[in-house]
């Protein structure tokens, strides 16, 4: 009971961070296109691209979040409030009435839910459930999947305090007339983790914004390679009409740590 009244406590936190909005009036936009992020990294697009080409976007009857694939083809992740409310748990989309987007690549049926931290609605209260691992019917082999942060589903990962934090399709970002993909438009930001006190919730400084929620957190473990951290929770962003913007002032985003139940969901999906 002590565990749900805090967790429900930190759930009321996360959901009241950005309820004082600011003006964002004059504040430098962290978020980066793939050209932008390419540009300031000097590395090629084409590069950029592929090592980012993971996350994707889920796009179901009653709204769309950001996803990643990690470790397959097949399986992905994203937060469990794409399907059911944070409020009540009632279902808002069936995931098999939903399709995973690669941008100007194509689309997937997906073919079930493998397991959601929020599955039997008894641990709606807890920001760190908000997980669900998915599988699509078929494989979207354009993609680079993301790895898995080690193999013990019981420790979170040993990282620096760096990330990229990528989402797809937020909202607001590059608004304006779009064509038929930019709606699915990638935003980057190199960003950083400051507490790691909650085991299985992480917060950062990263900008979030509607459209973001299950969107990835990533360490890099190579020229081009990254592993996946966690998902971003979304609950700031599901709430609120404005983002979290880091100049002179200070970001409170979380993510879902990849680990525990939520790791061991996702080991059993891909060896299966």
């Amino acid at each position: 009971m002590k565990q749900h009244l805090l967790s429900l406590a930190l759930a009321v936190g996360l959901l009241a961070s950005l309820v004082s909005s600011f003006s964002t009036e004059g504040l430098a936009d962290p978020r980066k296109t793939e050209v932008e992020y390419a540009t300031l990294h000097d590395l090629p697009l084409a590069a950029v691209q592929k090592m980012f080409s993971g996350t994707v976007a889920i796009v179901c009857p009653n709204g769309n979040s950001s996803a990643q694939f990690v470790g397959s083809h097949t399986v992905f992740t994203t937060s469990a409030h794409a399907f059911r409310s944070l409020i009540d748990c009632h279902l808002v989309n069936d995931p098999l009435k939903c399709s995973l987007v690669v941008p100007e690549k194509g689309k997937s049926k997906v073919k079930r839910l493998i397991a959601s931290g929020y599955e039997d609605c008894s641990n709606l209260v807890l920001p760190e459930r908000d997980w669900a691992v998915l599988e699509i019917d078929s494989p979207m082999e354009d993609v680079v999947p993301y790895d898995l942060p080690g193999d013990d589903p019981h420790r979170p990962p040993e990282i620096e305090p760096m990330v990229v934090r990528v989402a797809l399709g937020e909202a607001n970002f590059l608004g304006g007339p779009r064509p038929r993909w930019s709606v699915y438009r990638k935003s980057i930001e190199d960003c950083s983790i400051k507490d790691r006190t909650n085991y299985g919730l992480w917060w950062t400084d990263c900008a979030v914004y509607k459209g973001a929620s299950g969107g990835s957190i990533l360490q890099k473990l190579g020229y081009s390679k990254f592993e996946l951290l966690g998902v971003i929770t979304g609950f700031e962003a599901a709430q609120n009409d404005r983002t979290c913007f880091r100049d002179g002032r200070n970001c409170r985003s979380a993510f879902v740590v990849l680990t525990g139940e939520f790791f061991e969901a996702v080991r059993h999906a891909i060896v299966k």
